[in-house]
């Protein structure tokens, strides 16, 4: 992997503590003085930081559509529709409206209830981004090196620690990746 300059980028595959031409997932990304590992260690922590603000984002987002299902489609709550005089009756008293537990923060969701396509999409943009993010820091931290780890570690501290302080909207940690 020789990039020009005479020197390679270092794989280790152990635990170390070494600086040495270590390259952070692109060869381009190389620690070649303390500077440059002082830099990367902050951007490091920042990103880890920005996954955490992700998540936050997105299952606020999460909360504001499922807000909307619940309020703006013109249907009432379950709680809320009156039991028909005669005939059948639907699941628990309702008039056949029925509710479901929400993957987003214990939000109830109606069965069949969709947010429309421009915030679905939305969504998965922000989950595509929330995976793009903890997928790179993966890979940061499998560069086995002692200050890449607690940068990832100090990054996932930090930004829990800032952005998930409303134990309301979710108290679910994330991807096992990070």
């Amino acid at each position: 992997m020789d990039h020009g300059s005479g020197s390679q980028c270092i794989t280790n595959m152990l635990f170390n503590w070494d600086t040495t031409n270590l390259c952070i997932v692109f060869p381009s990304w190389r620690i070649t003085d303390n500077t440059s590992l002082v830099l990367s260690f902050v951007a490091v922590v920042f990103m880890g930081m920005s996954y955490e603000w992700l998540r936050r984002v997105a299952r606020s987002y999460d909360a504001y559509c499922a807000k909307l299902v619940g309020e703006g489609d013109g249907r009432k709550r379950r709680d809320s529709v009156p039991k028909p005089a005669s005939g059948s009756v639907g699941h628990e008293g309702s008039v056949g409206v029925e509710e479901e537990e929400s993957v987003f923060g214990g939000v109830a969701w109606r069965k069949g209830g969709r947010v429309n396509s421009q915030r679905h999409m939305i969504r998965a943009l922000l989950y595509a981004m929330q995976v793009s993010v903890s997928f790179f820091l993966m890979l940061v931290f499998m560069t086995y090196n002692a200050y890449f780890i607690l940068a990832v570690t100090l990054g996932a501290f930090l930004g829990f620690y800032i952005f998930q302080q409303d134990t309301g909207i979710s108290s679910q940690r994330g991807m096992a990746c990070h």
